[in-house]
């Protein structure tokens, strides 16, 4: 174990199950790192890997050692028993480094609740509203471990609102910023009908008409599986990988745009099938995973070992070649001695045939009748040895090893170097050097992952030769070694807003695309045609159960984010709801009683009454709160009276009866209310509010047409 591990358990921890998971916490380190690294490649952590080979967590953040220790116990901890991901650990690096610019040259014994507000005010303002509210909830996290599992007694909780720019609790001018023009929707997928546009644009043209009808995650949408498409009962469905689970599931395509999703998705397959092959080769061609190669001296070894014989046994690798020579500056084999006899003897054609001066051929000549005799030719010059074999790539050296490895910087262990000279004086005297007896082991602990989506226990579920969405390596598609790359977030945030490469201009810009609100160019993210989508589902009428299924959201509550639709239109539907009954309370009584004497003065009315909406756990309050108070403190079960009038409940108050989240509130306040009154003295004040909450809520559950249910419970 660690000595600094062992210290700070020893100083600082009072929960003893901590300093004894000490050995299994070291075991959790990423592979090639010590706990007292300052850098960990936690490649391992990222279950969308995509084309990375590196994900590192920077410890040198944080300048006091002691939260420094804290910090990689808390992130090793957090693995064993949470299974931590690599972005939540870089979460929680950030928190502790700005806790520790806090805290400064102080004792970590001394760290207090105000060093916690301190670090939340830092955060607050330096970062964007809706990241500081998600680092100070790591940071309040933070705090509650400390106060579990040391000697720190801390209470710290992050005074952060979720902010609400948009989305229900937003405004209407922060949901009209935020919801996509159905016109700049419609003009960018009109673009992919372009005779001059470029094969990159047509190629995130198709991706983009994709989303539009599906919205995907983003990293959803980049991990799409090549037969994506499934046909069930009629209606188009696609395949994906949820960013929140392993198992892939289907998505309802709308009946309209299925026949625009089809073509785009066969003409993706189309054009990446070729380096789907190619993937498909390399899995099978290079099994090696060399970055983690590297970090085992023994692996290293054994497979530079292998890298060795396998090139010395190459025979387009020969040195001494009776049969051609090698030519530095046209990079290819010659075979002078049989171009000469071809020119009858006469130098000067076969110079002229070989495009080569004198000097060369006599040079190439003497080096080719050397090797007919077994020998490799040396030359001298003003008494200095010249080895024109050093500068033929044939021969074996320690940078074709490393660009075996994929890599320049890696600084090859001693061993190794002593392998490649060994093969190298092996191959200068023809001979072949010893493969290595086969270590099933070695080979199994140090095969290469392909995958680009792992499972939760780092099981692959979707590799490159699987995957719709790759493409060529290099701007513009140049090719080279290793020629394909899966699409990433990253590649679709630069083509859609970012530049493409070559222009440094969106999408819109180059195309002219205008927002007709503004006037000026168009400017949105892959993320805003889900919150598009997701307002057009909310404007089709669809429930918000169905809702939460198409988007994979486990919780309807979730939709509130997403849901870009004005004031006025969520008051229509309100209204439709008075209007069809499906809305219980005051307002949908009155309105009936209205509506059975003049049509005109019920609509009147109801205009009146859901001018102001403001939403609740269980309902919806039409209470103007800017004008008028609550007079129940927000406790629309308490008032007084249980006519079957008003149902019990504030006149203000309706609820949805097909709105599973408002049905569940009532019902858990209703169960609360009951456990209360089992225990409450019936001559304590609180017997008659908790009585009041009992009565009303189950009258108001009855009234829903529930109270079957409210008695059987």
């Amino acid at each position: 174990m660690s000595a600094a591990l062992s210290h700070w358990l020893h100083q600082h921890t009072a929960d003893s199950s901590i300093a004894e998971l000490g050995s299994h916490l070291i075991a959790l380190i990423p592979p090639g790192a010590s706990f007292d690294s300052d850098q960990w490649n936690v490649i391992a952590w990222v279950l969308r890997p995509g084309n990375s080979i590196s994900r590192y967590l920077y410890f040198n953040k944080i300048t006091h050692a002691d939260l420094k220790v804290a910090c990689k116990i808390w992130i090793l901890h957090g693995r064993m028993t949470r299974n931590l991901a690599e972005g939540s650990a870089q979460a929680r690096l950030t928190v502790v480094a700005i806790l520790g610019e806090v805290l400064g040259a102080r004792p970590f014994d001394t760290l207090k609740n105000e060093d916690f507000y301190a670090a939340e005010r830092r955060i607050k303002k330096n970062r964007e509203p809706a990241g500081a509210y998600g680092l100070c909830k790591v940071l309040a996290t933070f705090a509650k471990w400390l106060n579990l599992r040391t000697r720190s007694r801390l209470g710290y909780v992050s005074r952060m609102k979720k902010p609400a720019k948009h989305g229900r609790k937003g405004n209407d001018a922060g949901r009209n910023e935020k919801l996509m023009p159905d016109e700049v929707i419609r003009d960018l997928i009109a673009v992919n009908s372009r005779d001059d546009i470029s094969d990159t644009d047509r190629f995130y043209l198709q991706i983009f008409t994709i989303d539009v009808g599906a919205g995907f995650r983003v990293g959803e949408l980049a991990n799409l599986p090549e037969n994506c498409l499934v046909e069930h009962d009629g209606a188009l469905q696609l395949l994906y990988f949820p960013e929140k689970k392993g198992r892939p599931v289907p998505k309802v395509v709308p009946p309209s745009l299925a026949p625009a999703i089809r073509a785009a998705v066969s003409a993706l397959k189309s054009s990446t099938e070729d380096l789907r092959k190619l993937a498909a080769q390399q899995r099978e061609n290079e099994p090696v995973d060399w970055f983690k190669v590297s970090s085992n001296e023994a692996a290293a070894r054994y497979f530079a070992s292998k890298f060795a014989h396998e090139w010395t046994a190459d025979p387009a690798n020969r040195l001494i070649n009776p049969d051609a020579v090698w030519h530095k500056f046209k990079k290819k084999l010659i075979d002078a001695i049989g171009t000469l006899e071809e020119c009858g003897g006469n130098k000067s054609e076969a110079c002229r045939r070989l495009d080569v001066s004198y000097m060369s051929l006599e040079r190439m000549l003497a080096e080719q009748n050397s090797a007919r005799a077994g020998e490799l030719r040396t030359l001298t010059c003003k008494g200095k040895e010249i080895r024109s074999w050093n500068f033929d790539p044939r021969l074996i050296n320690e940078n074709q090893f490393k660009l075996r490895m994929r890599t320049t910087t890696y600084k090859l262990y001693p061993s190794v170097r002593a392998i490649i000279q060994d093969a190298k004086e092996m191959q200068l005297r023809g001979e072949i050097y010893p493969n290595p007896a086969r270590d099933e082991g070695m080979e199994a602990q140090f095969k290469r992952s392909f995958a680009l989506i792992r499972g939760p226990g780092g099981e692959s579920c979707l590799e490159a030769h699987e995957a719709l969405l790759l493409r060529k390596r290099g701007r513009g598609g140049n090719s080279r070694a290793g020629d394909f790359l899966a699409v990433t977030t990253a590649d679709l945030a630069k083509w859609l807003n970012r530049n493409d490469g070559r222009t440094k201009t969106s999408v819109f810009q180059r195309f002219g695309i205008v927002d007709p609100r503004t006037g000026e160019i168009a400017k949105f993210t892959w993320h805003d045609v889900r919150h598009w989508l997701n307002t057009q589902y909310q404007r089709g009428g669809l429930s918000q159960q169905q809702i939460a299924l198409i988007f994979g959201r486990r919780d309807v509550g979730q939709n509130a984010t997403y849901d870009q639709t004005s004031s006025e239109e969520r008051a229509e539907r309100l209204r439709n709801a008075v209007r069809d009954g499906v809305i219980v309370g005051e307002i949908s009584d009155t309105y009936s009683r209205l509506a059975d004497i003049s049509r005109e003065q019920a609509e009147e009315y109801l205009a009146g009454a859901l001018r102001m909406i403001n939403i609740m756990p269980h309902g919806l309050c039409t209470l103007n709160w800017a004008m008028n108070p609550c007079p129940h403190y927000l406790s629309c079960f308490t008032c007084g009276g249980d006519s079957e009038e008003n149902g019990g409940a504030c006149e203000h108050l309706i609820v949805d009866r097909n709105n599973s989240g408002h049905v569940a509130e009532i019902r858990r306040l209703r169960s609360e209310a009951q456990v209360a009154l089992k225990v409450i003295p019936p001559e304590s004040p609180m017997f008659s509010h908790y009585l009041r909450i009992f009565s009303n809520t189950t009258l108001k559950l009855e009234q829903m047409g529930l109270g079957a249910e409210v008695t059987s419970q």
